[in-house]
């Protein structure tokens, strides 16, 4: 039981982005923001209110429905916005940035070290020696139906990449006409 309460606290932690308790204190890792909540410090972001909104333009929005979609655009589009013009306080440091890079690829290393990779060959040359090329060359040949099935297969396949397209169906940037 004890177990199933520490995979369920490990899911959560995991699922809810929370801080492993067990973190070295200050040390930046790999959630550590490399811009210090820029939403938020940033002067130039205007905090829109809905109801100064609705009442400036009450013409253009006729449908409540469609009024509260716009506004909470307008409100996610406000908070997302990172205005790096006004981000000259918080820099990183050259120096911090690049030992923060060198932690960050020691930790990935050690992770990709500790998982097992079972399609990893140790030798990924394509050229290799053969040691007894007489035996490899004696073996018994790809079938003449196997070659014309694998050689049809990839044409189908070309072909099919080839007729990839993106169909033009309505614009990406709609603009406001808000008057």
């Amino acid at each position: 039981m004890e177990c199933v309460r520490t995979l369920l606290g490990y899911a959560t932690r995991c699922f809810s982005c929370q801080e492993d308790s067990s973190a070295q204190g200050n040390e930046p890792n790999e959630r550590t923001h490399l811009l210090a909540d820029p939403v938020n410090n940033s002067p130039a972001v205007r905090r829109t209110d809905s109801e100064i909104f609705t009442q400036e333009y009450s013409n253009s929005v006729p449908k409540k429905d469609e009024q509260s979609a716009l506004e909470k655009i307008l409100q996610e589009t406000s908070e997302n916005i990172i205005d790096v013009a006004a981000m000259d306080t918080q820099k990183l440091e050259a120096s911090e940035y690049n030992d923060r890079v060198r932690i960050y690829t020691q930790r990935l290393q050690q992770q990709w070290n500790n998982v097992s990779h079972p399609n990893h060959v140790e030798n990924v040359c394509l050229l290799k020696d053969i040691p007894n090329p007489e035996a490899l060359l004696a073996s018994v040949p790809i079938a003449q139906e196997d070659l014309k099935m694998i050689q049809n297969m990839v044409h189908k396949a070309n072909i099919a990449v080839s007729e990839i397209s993106v169909a033009h169906t309505e614009n990406l940037v709609v603009p406001f006409r808000i008057p």
